[in-house]
């Protein structure tokens, strides 16, 4: 108990003891970790979400100071470049929980990001409905919008007047789904493909919950485009689209575990959190801009050459 009370007071400490901006709200979740260790002594400890400050200290701790406990942290379904800095659990076993990151785990292990102490590839931590897997696609083409609209930077923004009055619309990434929306538009009315838009979480929310439009419904209408802002989850419909579409989505990487076609973003504006050269044969499945977006699709689908 002496140990866990050490270093909550450490870690208190130093959140006082830093005249930095950032965030210290991961400090009570990190303890109450800790302490829910000391006082279950369990025999094994899974921990979720490794982008989260207070899972990889809470895992390297306990790691640490609880040899009793075996730990296991999932690597999520998220590209793992952008948190290197978590990648030192040389006591954890890593559960890879997607095939799509398996090549730059690999990657990222032989250069020394990431020391573990072991691993193991698992199926995602959500997965599509068995009933779904392996249905016959009845579109084409499958937009997974991120709510890039609503967010800023990477982040919800959850200001309701701001999202009404339309402050972000000037936002990078949304300005990237307009030119990927322009391309499907105009290869459904050139060759006449189905296309679906699958709208996140967060706009079904914004949606459904506080009337607030989608700022792109216009277009989707105009081009007959089928969209859906219902509740429901989205990896349900992987298997809808022979190909699949999206700005900043892990949802693709969750296509691309089902063995499934799909395309991402790769631009200034996601490079600090993802780098394709790192992901193997993935690599091939970004696109830049919106030229070679149309040039992989019309590839894929067969339509002519790229």
């Amino acid at each position: 108990m002496l140990r866990i009370w050490f270093v909550f007071l450490k870690y208190s400490f130093a959140g006082i003891a830093d005249a930095t901006p950032r965030s210290t709200r991961w400090l009570p979740l990190l303890m109450s970790k800790l302490w829910c260790q000391e006082l279950i002594r369990p025999s094994d400890a899974c921990f979720f979400t490794l982008m989260c400050t207070e899972t990889y200290i809470s895992a390297l701790l306990i790691s640490e100071l609880c040899p009793d406990t075996a730990c296991t942290v999932s690597a999520g379904n998220a590209v793992l470049y952008g948190f290197n800095r978590y990648g030192y659990l040389p006591k954890v076993r890593m559960a890879i929980c997607s095939k799509a990151i398996l090549p730059e785990f690999d990657y990222s292990v032989r250069h020394g990001w990431y020391s573990v102490g072991s691993s193991t590839v698992c199926g995602l931590e959500y997965p599509c409905s068995k009933e779904m897997e392996g249905q016959d696609p009845i579109h084409d083409v499958t937009l997974y919008t991120s709510a890039e609209w609503a967010r800023e930077g990477l982040s919800r923004c959850h200001n309701l007047e701001k999202l009404r009055s339309g402050g972000l619309l000037d936002s990078p990434l949304y300005l990237v789904l307009k030119d990927v929306l322009d391309v499907l538009v105009s290869m459904k009315r050139q060759y006449g493909i189905s296309v679906q838009v699958c709208t996140h979480p967060h706009e079904r929310e914004l949606v459904s919950r506080h009337k607030i439009p989608l700022p792109y419904w216009r277009v989707l209408a105009d081009a007959d485009i089928e969209y859906d802002v219902t509740p429901g989850r989205s990896v349900d419909k992987l298997f809808e689209a022979k190909v699949g579409v999206a700005v900043c989505s892990t949802i693709i990487l969750d296509r691309w575990h089902y063995e499934l076609d799909g395309y991402l973003y790769d631009g200034p504006e996601v490079r600090p959190y993802q780098n394709p050269d790192h992901m193997g044969e993935y690599a091939a499945k970004f696109y830049t801009s919106a030229d070679v977006l149309r040039c992989q699709l019309t590839l894929a689908l067969g339509l002519g050459e790229g």
